[in-house]
């Protein structure tokens, strides 16, 4: 009969902390204002840069194009993401809507 290699657990080190402690590592959920802030910093880097490519580029823009614009800055963009940062371009008055479904903007120029 062959020889069944037997598995030894280890227990961890350290004091057991209750869920109320500092530090306990079972509740991560305690910071959630960090993730907030990730993504506020995300979200303000992806429209600086969107703003920054229709005041370069110009033209007619829609979510592919910003999509692809940027991708081309470095971001993986989400199209709900793009649509929102589209509609407030166009609230400040970077963009123009000139097409509802499918939504198309065109830049204003600024001469």
């Amino acid at each position: 009969m062959a020889e069944v290699p037997v598995l030894r657990l280890r227990r961890r080190t350290g004091r057991h902390r209750q869920p109320h402690e500092e530090g306990a590592s079972r509740h991560a959920g305690r910071r959630p204002h960090l993730r907030s802030v990730r993504m506020a910093d995300n979200t303000s880097n992806r429209r600086a840069d969107l703003e920054k490519a229709v005041c370069i580029y110009g033209g007619f823009w829609d979510t592919e194009r910003g999509l692809r614009a940027l991708r081309d800055a470095g971001h993986e963009p989400q199209q709900k993401h793009t649509r929102r940062i589209l509609r407030d371009l166009a609230g400040k008055g970077l963009l123009v809507k000139v097409k509802d479904l499918p939504v198309r903007y065109r830049a204003v120029r600024s001469d």
